[in-house]
């Protein structure tokens, strides 16, 4: 097995929805009980976790961020985008690194199954290597209503850097062949297709692009509700948890 560091990055960098009250309150919250969750519930904890922030993200709520990640007992670290440090001085200052990067992304609203680190680092390092992991499900959290949903280059995808390109905005994107977003990893690189049913797209209040969707032609299969608790339960979450978030 390659001498690798196994990063999980997630981001809060995206402005708040004009006129939208407690916007940001309220997509902390959600941060905590659901996606926070999720990486608490990883069967393998050999991970770093890497919040992105920058300047749009109030003043106010730092400190309750920290008091979360640091009940979590994750090991993790709050990068902001816009610092005059740049991206290598502020990760070096928290993360010891190898000679290889696994840098896995997760919205800060979305959900892993409780084996995907253990699956990511499963696999040794690989030149222009993409981990994509293409089905699995969406979750109407305020409707209880979840489904099937396949995606040929989702969100969640792992992409393997040697270190020095990792910490090097330029040699990155070249290194990624220049994609403009993350549906274009599966095609630009070599990517391996990972196991089913291994993430959760959350619908919720406020999305702004994913939408939970019964029309038959995207073959989105319903799962009947009495399926929901056994499959949430691996996500760190159950039908109860929404109750929990503030602002809601």
């Amino acid at each position: 097995m390659n001498n690798f560091t196994h990063i999980i990055t997630s981001d809060f960098s995206r402005k708040a929805f004009g006129g939208v009250k407690n916007w940001w309150e309220y997509r902390l919250s959600f941060f905590e009980h659901f996606t926070l969750q999720s990486l608490k519930n990883q069967t393998n904890k050999n991970f770093y976790f890497l919040m992105n922030l920058r300047r749009c993200f109030p003043d106010r709520l730092v400190s309750e961020l920290k008091r979360i990640l640091d009940e979590s007992k994750l090991k993790y670290a709050i990068v902001y985008l816009d610092s005059e440090s740049s991206f290598k001085e502020q990760i070096e200052k928290y993360f010891c690194l190898s000679d290889y990067i696994y840098s896995t992304r997760i919205d800060s609203d979305d959900l892993f199954h409780k084996d995907v680190v253990q699956e990511i680092q499963s696999y040794d390092f690989a030149w222009q290597r993409a981990l994509v992991f293409q089905k699995g499900y969406c979750y109407d959290c305020i409707n209880q209503k979840l489904q099937h949903y396949k995606v040929l280059s989702p969100p969640n995808s792992t992409i393997m850097y040697p270190k020095e390109v990792f910490l090097d905005q330029e040699k990155r994107r070249e290194y990624m062949n220049f994609p403009q977003g993350h549906d274009q990893i599966f095609s630009k690189m070599k990517s391996v297709v990972l196991s089913e049913n291994k993430y959760v797209i959350m619908i919720h209040k406020h999305n702004r692009r994913s939408v939970f969707s019964e029309n038959p032609k995207l073959n989105r299969e319903l799962i009947p509700k009495d399926k929901h608790s056994e499959i949430l339960k691996n996500f760190g979450i159950d039908t109860n948890t929404f109750q929990k978030v503030k602002f809601s």
